[in-house]
């Protein structure tokens, strides 16, 4: 992993030339809720009543053209709030978990299509103001009893190693972390599209 790493940056260095950056926003439901509403809740009224949602839903984006005529697209960072925690705590393998599949998705499957792309086009999507942030859209729920976890304390009868999020597939790890990554690749792939912001 570290020659790999590495490889990549001296890739990167050697391939240092003039860019034109542009950037753009817009808001993506159904990819995080809130992990603590009660917590939330305990906030004032009146500043709970100064945002639309319970927690962040915006992603930015910043697009990296090419200098030269600024059309040819060279790679793009995505920040969006959500907790990469889509395969909860029995993986036991490296993952890049929903934010690195959303980079796959883009590199892989979109990006090689496009025309005005270079070749070796580069998704990041990176972190924003995640905080109280989930991808486990559906909730808690106790695994020992499939009851839901109790809301003030996340715990199942005190206990919290039996408290797990699910996501929009329910118990399927793999699965919540491709739907996820994908909500986040075709908003990014939406927002290459739309007018920038220079």
């Amino acid at each position: 992993m570290l020659d790999g790493i590495l490889e990549a940056s001296h890739a990167a260095h050697a391939d240092l030339r003039p860019a034109a950056l542009s950037w753009s926003e817009g808001e993506l439901l159904g990819a995080n809720i809130n992990r603590s509403p009660t917590a939330y809740m305990a906030n004032p009224e009146a500043e709970r009543a100064q945002y639309k949602h319970d927690t962040d839903k915006d992603m930015t984006l910043l697009k990296i053209r090419a200098a030269e005529g600024g059309q040819r697209g060279r790679g793009l960072l995505s920040w969006f709030p959500v907790h990469c925690t889509s395969m909860n705590n029995t993986n036991t393998l490296l993952s890049g978990d929903n934010k690195g599949a959303a980079e796959q998705f883009v590199e892989k499957l979109w990006a090689p299509k496009q025309q005005m792309l270079e070749p070796r086009f580069v998704a990041a999507f990176v972190q924003s103001n995640m905080a109280d942030t989930t991808p486990n859209i559906q909730g808690t729920f106790c695994s020992n009893t499939g009851l839901p976890c109790d809301a003030n304390t996340s715990t199942c009868n005190g206990n919290n190693q039996y408290c797990v999020g699910e996501g929009p597939a329910g118990h399927d790890d793999l699965e919540n972390t491709r739907i996820i990554g994908q909500m986040q690749a075709d908003k990014a792939q939406v927002g290459v599209q739309i007018q920038d912001r220079a």
